[in-house]
């Protein structure tokens, strides 16, 4: 989907010059596509049928409960009822505390991939084929870190592997940061290789161990009914962590520095600060739960798959919680 998203971007990059579209409507229509797909999988859990009573989290069927579906087959009522039964799963801290950390996170640690280009390019004379070549490694150390994942990382802790992405995150910002004072030429280091290396761990350690862990642990709790419009929430909040926030903070933090890519004078307190809003959301890990939390909230909420094969809980975990509830 990622593929065939870039291929229709790129032809609708060509066609905004014609159209006279700069980037603030390219990003506006980008806003307004991503509200509409939320929203249209918002009304996709409609197998319910007319009349049926929808049982709530706890397992039970009050007449009088706001999740009741009152029978109207209505666009508008099924995004109504989802909501409902929304808000109902919100009420589980495991649920709200996840979402929340992507939110927050994504709205302070800034995002400086724009400039780190032109310093590339501009300070550092990497030519425009080299830079590609960086994206080719940056893509491999997604394969790898993926793989990484399916076969070994998901039997730990989801929060500690969010540390581990933020730990990685602290070091890659650090190693940035000597590269625009000039010290890794210092080190005999050139500005290929090491940026080579930060290209391969950065948005690998951010998929395997933040991304990917933190989907499948949401989707294992996601209640009966409403699994299309919880996983387009929880979809959302990850997307707007990742590929949103930060880019709308980073501007904000180069607009405020006078940053721009003739003058990247400032580009070394922007990254201070980088740095110190990755150390603040480290802080903010012990909000996440742990596969124990997880596994239990999943048994309550009665999940459709609470298997292993689907989930971040390992196997000893679940037989450990077992033994201990038998």
């Amino acid at each position: 989907m990622q593929g065939v998203g870039a291929i229709i971007g790129a032809l609708m990059a060509m066609k905004s010059n014609d159209l006279n579209l700069n980037p603030y409507h390219c990003f506006a229509i980008y806003l307004v596509l991503q509200v509409i797909f939320l929203i249209a999988a918002c009304m996709m859990n409609s197998d319910m049928e007319p009349g049926e009573i929808v049982e709530s989290l706890d397992g039970s069927t009050n007449e009088n409960s706001l999740l009741q579906n009152d029978g109207e087959r209505s666009k508008w009522s099924i995004l109504k009822l989802n909501f409902k039964l929304i808000w109902e799963a919100m009420k589980n801290k495991e649920i709200l505390n996840g979402i929340l950390f992507f939110v927050i996170t994504g709205c302070i640690i800034p995002n400086f991939e724009d400039v780190q280009y032109y310093f590339l390019i501009d300070t550092c004379h990497l030519t425009k084929d080299q830079y590609d070549y960086l994206n080719i490694c940056q893509s491999v150390g997604i394969i790898f870190g993926i793989t990484a994942f399916v076969f070994k990382l998901k039997q730990y802790d989801v929060w500690k592997l969010i540390l581990a992405s933020l730990v990685f995150n602290f070091v890659e910002t650090l190693l940035q940061y000597a590269n625009i004072q000039r010290m890794n030429l210092a080190w005999g280091v050139s500005d290929m290789a090491l940026n080579m290396f930060l290209m391969m761990i950065g948005k690998a350690t951010m998929i395997s161990l933040s991304v990917l862990p933190m989907t499948v642990m949401m989707c294992s709790v996601i209640p009966k009914n409403i699994e299309a419009s919880m996983f387009a929430i929880v979809t959302a909040a990850i997307t707007f962590s990742t590929d949103w926030a930060g880019d709308c903070v980073g501007a904000a933090v180069c607009w405020f520095n006078n940053i721009s890519n003739n003058d990247l004078t400032h580009f070394k307190g922007a990254m201070e600060f980088k740095i110190l809003m990755i150390l603040a959301s480290i802080s903010l890990v012990s909000m996440l739960p742990s596969n124990k939390d997880i596994y239990n909230l999943s048994i309550k909420m009665g999940a459709k798959d609470t298997s292993t094969e689907h989930t971040a809980v390992s196997f000893s975990q679940r037989d450990s919680v077992q033994s201990n509830s038998g």
